[in-house]
């Protein structure tokens, strides 16, 4: 049994659980006890005197009895309520923490959340409080018992009739959690508490609802991954979205229990790794194995598939809801258990494991195919993941994040209409107008050849999302107005760049890619640069369709007004991306996938590697088969609301505009020479990078592989 790199709250505990495997082994540092072989780790000293201080004066109306463990977010105590002697478990913040006031109301907000929930397989949360030095407190039932980990840790696999018991049972509570707008976050077996009830030694209450979400530190070996506004969760449970630090919903938790399930049926992890952030990693973009492949455990048919099904990168492909999971899960027959004597009937109703409401009609079968659904990664980003890659990007330019993919193959496809290009500045509005598209052949006033007009209108430029610090440049959220303008349904090809530089109009575009050298030596950086300027396709006679790139902001300026146009601002950029109606991504709420846009997936991961390069994520498993640049207008899913193609992936976009920070921007928030590109290219591995608030400043003498341009213009007439 491979135990997972996250250790929390105690040594005598697998996860954030306020119980001890067993409680017995609970001991009290003040009272001049050694500890036992699985005791909490002592207290710091200042830690210590708070401990002493509430274990002689007791919390309001409880007593404490004894320390049960001690982590980096409080302590938990045994203690009885001084009038009904009934006995309890308490939950206090750590004394350090006593003077954030956001944390000690985030805290107990989370618990008040989790009491709501009200169901036997959830641990209850009855009062809440605040200690005498001033550190919020919520009081628990008191239960003896052992988390699931440690149970997995001493059996290994275990049989397919006690994995269906245990696991409906963690349904149902999630089930009854989700009914409420309550996601866990956190769910794995160190936060499943087993212990016997009503002669059921498998009897499951789910801990920490919530509690995960206001971790604040790391644990003592610096593997816990939940801190407030970053990542929330333990990283071999953590789902891919809640990796990218996207937004969180019951599905989220339905990939933990996939993870379990996986864990339960092959003594195993589905992704093991030297660290956190390689976990994170595989979460985000490889595979899942499959169970019955891994040789330990008996995997009963069907059961891959549901576990496959739970794991699928995409929150959209996974199952709907705890319910539906669960109706797979006992469609699966099982040996019956003496304490479940109509375990293993096929019917979720008639179950006795399943404690949860039936809220749809048992369904023709149970939505397990034969064979595994193909598995696609996608996501956005919030967390503090990779943030170093991140960082590098936001403060050294695209230059080096962009270094990243190859060639392209044979183009396929042909192009789209010629783009007509052009810099008009926003400004704020007090009405809010729909921006539409209007056919260039009704068009009065009409736009160039190739273009389309967006009718002016306001909108809500930037974004608000406070834990991806990629976009803590785009921040804050602010109402802008545009005038009506034309711009270019793709980006400008290979082929209508040489009809400018061609003619002497236009320089020609560089055979290399130039970026920051940053704090690369001089050897690597030549090195990088010589294998990225094999993607600058300047140097190659096959790619007319292929947007141009490797050309500076002035070479696009110099391209658009030929054209009779210019380049568009980056409000004209964004607004076209994203419309008035408050869409996620240019094509609507979906999450990127492979099929979107020309992102980084496996085969700019493969390319890379044989380039030796570092790898720096990639999007999806799947294969699009562009390594490099595609041909405009391959990927129509990406198409916008306006019409516009690749909007979204093959290269960044030169905008008209220098960078600026937005007023009321985050505080350490610093503004970057350069000018904005916009739009995430073939080499982007995340899915932050189809967000259409993203921003970043680059050299406009640069000329990387990872940027091209699309042109605005005036309507005409106008």
């Amino acid at each position: 049994m491979i135990e997972p790199t996250s250790v929390h709250l105690s040594r005598n505990t697998s996860g954030d659980s306020p119980y001890s495997p067993l409680v017995t082994s609970a001991w009290n540092p003040d009272a001049g006890q050694q500890p036992p072989p699985n005791a909490a780790p002592p207290p710091s000293p200042h830690t210590g005197e708070h401990v002493s201080a509430l274990l002689a004066t007791g919390l309001d109306r409880y007593a404490l009895r004894r320390l049960l463990g001690v982590g980096g977010m409080g302590e938990v105590y045994q203690g009885v309520h001084r009038t009904i002697e009934k006995e309890v478990a308490i939950k206090v913040l750590a004394y350090e923490h006593r003077h954030n006031p956001s944390l000690n109301e985030r805290f107990l907000e989370e618990a008040k959340a989790a009491s709501r929930i009200r169901h036997d397989n959830v641990v209850d949360i009855t009062d809440f409080g605040q200690s005498p030095q001033g550190c919020a407190y919520f009081v628990m039932e008191y239960l003896e018992g052992e988390d699931l980990a440690a149970t997995l840790k001493h059996n290994g696999p275990l049989p397919w009739g006690r994995i269906q018991h245990i696991i409906l049972q963690v349904l149902s509570a999630l089930q009854a959690a989700h009914m409420h707008g309550i996601v866990h976050r956190d769910i794995k077996p160190a936060n499943c508490l087993r212990f016997t009830k009503n002669g059921d030694p498998d009897f499951i209450k789910v801990l920490d609802f919530g509690i995960a979400r206001v971790s604040g530190t790391e644990n003592h070996e610096g593997e816990r991954l939940t801190k407030a506004g970053t990542i929330m969760g333990t990283a071999e449970y953590i789902a891919p979205e809640q990796a990218r630090g996207e937004e969180v919903d019951a599905r989220t938790d339905l990939y933990a229990v996939g993870v379990m399930l996986f864990q339960m049926v092959t003594g195993q992890l589905p992704f093991q790794a030297r660290s956190p952030m390689e976990i994170l990693a595989k979460h985000m973009s490889v595979p899942a194995p499959v169970a019955s492949s891994m040789g330990t455990g008996i995997v009963p048919a069907g059961v891959d598939a549901i576990i496959a099904h739970a794991l699928a990168k995409e929150p959209h492909q996974r199952w709907a809801s705890a319910e539906q999971l669960a109706t797979a899960i006992a469609s699966i027959p099982a040996g019956v258990p003496a304490y479940a004597p109509s375990l293993g009937g096929g019917v979720l109703a008639s179950n006795p494991s399943w404690r949860g409401a039936i809220t749809t009609p048992p369904p023709g079968h149970t939505g397990v195919d034969a064979t595994i659904p193909p598995q696609s990664t996608g996501g956005g980003v919030k967390p503090i993941i990779l943030i170093a890659a991140i960082g590098a990007l936001a403060a050294g330019g695209v230059g080096v994040w962009l270094a990243t993919r190859g060639d392209s193959p044979e183009p396929t496809t042909a192009a789209g209409p010629p783009s007509e290009p052009v810099d008009a500045k926003a400004e704020p509005a007090e009405s809010k107008t729909p921006p539409k598209v209007v056919p260039t052949a009704a068009s009065s006033p009409a736009c160039p050849e190739g273009m389309v007009l967006v009718e002016g209108g306001s909108f809500f430029m930037g974004s608000d999302k406070e834990d991806v610090r990629a976009l803590q440049t785009a921040r804050p959220t602010h109402k802008v107005r545009v005038e009506s303008y034309c711009i270019a349904v793709d980006e400008v090809t290979v082929a209508q760049f040489h009809e400018c530089s061609d003619n002497g109009e236009c320089r020609r575009a560089y055979k290399d890619s130039l970026f920051a050298q940053g704090s690369l030596d001089d050897a690597e950086w030549t090195r990088r640069r010589d294998a990225y300027g094999e993607l600058c396709n300047e140097r190659y006679d096959d790619r007319d369709q292929h947007p141009i790139n490797c050309v500076s902001w002035e070479q696009a300026r110099d391209y658009c007004e030929y054209r009779g146009g210019r380049l568009p601002t980056e409000q004209e950029w964004e607004f076209a991306a994203r419309g008035s109606d408050g869409r996620v991504f240019p094509w609507g709420d979906e999450s990127p996938t492979h099929e979107h846009g020309n992102l980084c997936n496996t085969e700019c991961r493969t390319w890379r590697e044989g380039k030796q390069l570092p790898d720096e994520g990639m999007l999806s498993s799947a294969d699009d088969a562009w390594f490099g640049t595609a041909p405009v207008g391959s990927f129509p899913q990406g198409t916008t609301q306006h019409g516009l193609r690749d909007i979204v992936g093959n290269v960044f976009e030169w905008t008209g505009s220098d960078f600026e920070l937005y007023e009321e921007h985050p505080e350490g928030v610093t503004a970057k020479e350069g000018k904005v590109i916009r739009g995430g290219a073939f080499n982007s591995g995340f899915a932050m990078f189809a967000d259409p608030a993203l921003r970043f400043p680059s050299d406009p003498k640069g000329h990387t592989h990872g940027i091209g341009f699309r042109c605005a213009a005036e309507p005409k007439g106008s």
